[in-house]
């Protein structure tokens, strides 16, 4: 079925989309009168050849005071604050775009920055920094960074013989601090003075006071290795700066072993706190802030994972602050139980000061028509943020439509499940809709109301062109604790699948979306439901999908324990059963979260009716997805094809799970738009 081409209106839109600065890493000024912060693309995608990042400047509970600090052509991120507040230092690959970072002092007065940025540590590093944060005292600062390449390294490559042997050749990120008055560095790895050997990897760090700091380590660098071998924190302590002698000694000292990954960590009232999964060996089950002394050594829970789960835990001035998800609202707690923001929309960044004897919060947040911008509030009932940042300007008088949620029960009514309609018109239409249903991924995420409440645009550019978007936060969904989460660790392709159509059936009979005008599709796990959504089309309910977009989605388990980066660890974790080489040959439970063991069937069954049950699919897939790799989509293309099928398989060069080209979005986005338009447009009545 033909479509007309779309008008230069369609591309335009989506590129100013694209093109949106998206407000990350926000830092209150130790004064708590400033706000220094950082925006890149969405999800650090690229325009032009390399990632750039901008740094930007505002003043506290001033209305669109924020102002540029860094030209926006290279990648200037990770901004903190000195805590004298007299310079500030931030990450940035500005002498040589995308191939070397440094870390580099800003002198400011009186809260403005006055002379040129300067490098504290080599210019000529070709190994991304990955975290820094200064000391207490301000004398030092602490960063993370492997080590360089050897000449041996370099010679191998240039020759190509630079062949890999696993285990032998992992390149861990170490620890460092540089003096700020000599720029003398040391590299806290090999032999402490007392000989104790530390090579591990590490992935996190936080200052406990100006001579000791947690590190967070793995024994390697491999992905995977925090969820084989768990994660194990130590404390570091390093000599003071006033001799150079005294300066270069470290002792290590581990504390604590976690039997997963902890992407979280800060330290404060004398323990340091962490996010950790629960149960804590799992990580696509619930997430809650934990704490432990370094004289105990053993993980206390603290708060959440019941009915809510914590993504982040910070320190302000040595008190705990945890950002969470709860339900459909993102909120900001100061530990133990005193709550200090709600919001009913996503917070994609936060930072917390005291100022004074009160508290000073600073966000980054969305809603269905306002892109993200950065508020400042204090913690107090009364408080109404103040928009700082005018970065969505584009869009400012633009209104892409309206946010509902709804409950419904569970189909084997065990639980309550949340949904989002989104529909262009600024209150619910009279008429049912045609509607597309976006799965999220994870499954350990959740969709709530923000400007880009997906991914990648589809959201606002979707209900710009007419067509509502139905979102689903299926069991194993963040945002609900534990018991809801760990439904993912039964076994995908059950619990979630049912979900999902389930909300869907609810917003058809709420009269919100149209049940002969609905579409699916989604990226990763959300892609992983879509297929299976198209093999089992109609089998729960009266109606069916019309058409599918996968993008980068699991048609087969048991080839994704053996082909994904995550194969052995966070993909086994989600099986039925387990990998295939723990499993009899005779074992098959694993075909439950794979869609192309139900395609021969459902093809006997639909020309058996002679009706439509596996849709017309556009399958989109990234030719360098390690996550959810090609040969998933291709599988499902080849199924297609052999039966005669319709479908559209699209494959995008050099991309990763993401996909980190702008173009490639663009792309992306016109052909669901042409996908919408030619199975559910508003002349395209369901006729299976």
């Amino acid at each position: 079925m033909a479509t007309p081409p779309h008008p230069p209106e369609t591309r335009q839109l989506i590129e100013h989309l694209c093109n949106l600065q998206v407000p990350n890493d926000i830092q209150l000024s130790p004064t708590a009168n400033h706000i220094l912060y950082a925006t890149s693309l969405s999800y650090d995608h690229k325009k032009g050849k390399h990632v750039v990042s901008t740094l930007w400047l505002a003043d506290t509970g001033k209305q669109d005071s924020s102002r540029q600090l860094t030209s926006g052509n290279t990648r200037d991120y990770h901004p903190r604050w000195h805590p004298q507040e007299d310079c500030i230092a931030f990450i940035s690959d500005r002498a040589r775009p995308g191939e070397q970072w440094a870390i580099y002092l800003w002198q400011f007065s009186q809260g403005l920055p006055f002379g040129e940025p300067h490098p504290i540590t080599d210019t000529e590093n070709e190994r991304p920094i990955v975290a820094f944060e200064f000391s207490p005292d301000g004398r030092r600062l602490a960063f993370l960074c492997a080590d360089p390449k050897t000449a041996e390294d370099k010679a191998r490559e240039a020759h190509g013989e630079d062949w890999k042997v696993w285990g032998q050749e992992w390149v861990n990120v170490r620890l460092r601090t540089v003096d700020l008055e000599t720029k003398a560095v040391v590299r806290h790895a090999g032999k402490d003075h007392s000989s104790k050997s530390f090579d591990d990897h590490v992935t996190a760090l936080c200052w406990r006071d100006s001579q000791s700091l947690a590190v967070v380590h793995t024994r390697t660098s491999h992905i995977e290795e925090p969820f084989l071998s768990g994660s194990k924190v130590s404390l570091v302590k390093i000599g003071p700066v006033d001799t150079p002698e005294m300066a270069q000694m470290w002792s290590i000292e581990e504390f604590l072993a976690i039997p997963s990954a902890i992407p979280s960590i800060a330290w404060a009232d004398e323990a340091l706190y962490f996010i950790g999964g629960a149960p804590i060996d799992k990580t696509c089950g619930g997430r809650l802030v934990y704490a432990a002394s370094t004289s105990s050594g053993e993980p206390k829970r603290v708060a959440f994972g019941q009915v809510n789960d914590a993504k982040k835990v910070i320190s302000v001035n040595g008190q705990a602050i945890a950002y969470v998800e709860h339900g459909l609202r993102d909120e900001i707690w100061m530990l133990p139980n005193t709550l200090l923001l709600s919001l009913p929309q996503r917070i994609d960044a936060l930072h917390v000061g005291r100022s004074g004897d009160g508290l000073t919060l600073a966000i980054s947040t969305s809603d269905i028509n306002t892109p993200a911008e950065v508020y400042s509030l204090t913690a107090s009932p009364d408080s109404a943020p103040v928009r700082l940042s005018n970065h969505g300007a584009v869009f400012r008088n633009r209104q892409f439509g309206s946010c509902h949620f709804f409950k419904c029960a569970s189909r084997d009514h065990e639980v309550d499940l949340d949904g989002i309609f989104l529909t262009p018109s600024p209150r619910l239409a009279a008429e049912p809709q045609p509607t597309v249903v976006l799965i999220h991924g994870g499954p350990t995420a959740r969709d709530t109301n923000a400007f880009d409440s997906y991914l990648f645009y589809w959201t606002p550019f979707l209900l710009n062109h007419g067509y509502s978007v139905v979102l689903t936060n299926y069991r194993g969904s963040s945002g609900r604790g534990e018991a809801f989460a760990s439904y993912s660790l039964r076994g995908v392709g059950k619990w979630d699948h049912e979900d999902v159509v389930t909300i869907t059936d609810h917003a058809v009979k709420l009269g919100f979306a149209d049940q002969d005008r609905l579409m699916v599709g989604g990226i990763s796990q959300g892609g992983f439901l879509s297929y299976l959504c198209s093999t089992r089309n109609g089998s729960l309910f009266p109606w069916k999908f019309n058409a599918a977009v996968p993008l980068n989605g699991v048609t087969e388990t048991d080839t994704l324990a053996l082909a994904s980066d995550l194969g052995s660890s966070l993909e086994t974790e989600l099986s039925a059963g387990g990998p295939p080489w723990t499993m009899p040959s005779t074992f098959t439970g694993n075909r439950q979260a794979s869609a192309i063991w139900e395609v021969s069937a459902a093809v006997q069954s639909a020309r058996k009716d002679q009706t439509m049950i596996i849709p017309p699919m556009l399958i989109m897939q990234s030719e360098n997805d390690e996550r959810c790799p090609i040969a998933q989509g291709v599988g499902m293309r080849r199924a297609l094809a052999h039966h005669g099928l319709p479908y559209e398989f699209v494959a995008y060069p050099r991309q990763n799970h993401m996909l980190h080209e702008q173009k490639f979005w663009i792309d992306m986005a016109e052909r669901l738009l042409r996908w919408c338009d030619t199975y559910i447009g508003v002349s395209t009545a369901y006729r299976g």
